[in-house]
């Protein structure tokens, strides 16, 4: 662009695009080990107080939200991959617009 600079991911975050674009297999691991020790300290909790009887109750709340949880974990995820590769696409659409109108 100016100077003969080529503006690219590369140049801004000084990595590979394949390293931003996808959400690692470590991420997603790591939010689903913190789930799992999340659950088991939540399933102690329950056992061990389990003749009051708001932990009954308490229980028809945690349930629901701790599945959304482990949803997340997995569809959000994908979902902010695809919408990382949609952009870096677009990116890649514009910058080779760009390059054409300057060899004209």
């Amino acid at each position: 662009m100016e100077d003969g600079v080529k503006y690219t991911i590369e140049y801004e975050t000084h990595e590979e695009p394949e390293s931003i674009t996808k959400l690692s297999s470590e991420f997603r691991l790591r939010k689903l080990v913190g789930w799992a020790i999340r659950t088991l300290i939540a399933v102690i909790l329950f056992i061990s107080f389990w003749e009051y009887t708001w932990i009954k109750w308490l229980l028809a709340f945690y349930i629901p939200l701790n599945v959304f949880g482990l949803y997340s974990i997995f569809k959000f995820t994908n979902s902010v991959d695809k919408k990382i590769e949609e952009v870096i696409q677009k990116i890649d659409e514009l910058e080779e617009t760009f390059a054409a109108e300057e060899e004209e």
